[in-house]
């Protein structure tokens, strides 16, 4: 719903999408990028959870664990603005997006039934992805033309603790490659 301001007026945050000219203008897109990264919010939260349970005990365990940490504190946040915006909907694009995480589950890994190096190294991968994904929101928003109508939401702060997500996986990821490429065990080919 959008609420109509005199021009000239700043744009107050009201619960609901308020804004006027060039943002009114906006706000059917914003609703529909807001929902795709909700849908992708909920998937990778799925994933973060399923590695930091895949990696307990792991000389990755603790930074997987922050980084889940960090992805669960995201998907709040975004779930916050949807609801103040007063954006609802995409809950179909969201079950499917978790239903495509849990399908993921069955790929090949070279091992039948269990969790392997290369499902760790795949599934850092997809983390990778997706908080680039989630960084680029954190920016867009940043570009609001006057920013009125987004008041009250760092994402300044939340492209740095994006960005800091991708450091600590981009370690992961060179260390659990390194093992995978130098490991020598048996692997069913699939």
């Amino acid at each position: 719903m959008v609420t109509q301001v005199k021009p000239g007026l700043p744009t107050e945050f009201s619960g609901r999408l308020s804004a006027t000219g060039e943002e009114a203008d906006l706000i059917p897109y914003l609703k529909i990028y807001l929902n795709h990264h909700w849908a992708g919010a909920g998937a990778g939260v799925a994933l973060a959870r399923r590695i930091v349970m895949s990696n307990r005990g792991t000389a990755w365990s603790e930074d997987i664990e922050w980084v889940k940490d960090r992805i669960e504190a995201d998907e709040h946040m975004l779930t916050t603005l949807r609801r103040q915006l007063g954006i609802r909907g995409g809950l179909f694009k969201r079950m499917t997006a978790l239903a495509i995480e849990r399908l993921s589950r069955l790929k090949a890994n070279g091992r039948v039934g269990a969790y392997s190096p290369l499902n760790r190294v795949i599934e850092i991968e997809a983390m990778i992805a997706g908080i680039s994904g989630k960084l680029s929101l954190w920016v867009a928003m940043q570009t609001a033309p006057g920013g009125g109508f987004l008041t009250g939401f760092d994402f300044p702060g939340l492209e740095r603790s994006a960005r800091a997500q991708l450091d600590v996986l981009a370690r992961i990821h060179k260390q659990a490659a390194g093992a995978l490429l130098a490991s020598r065990h048996d692997v069913k080919q699939t």
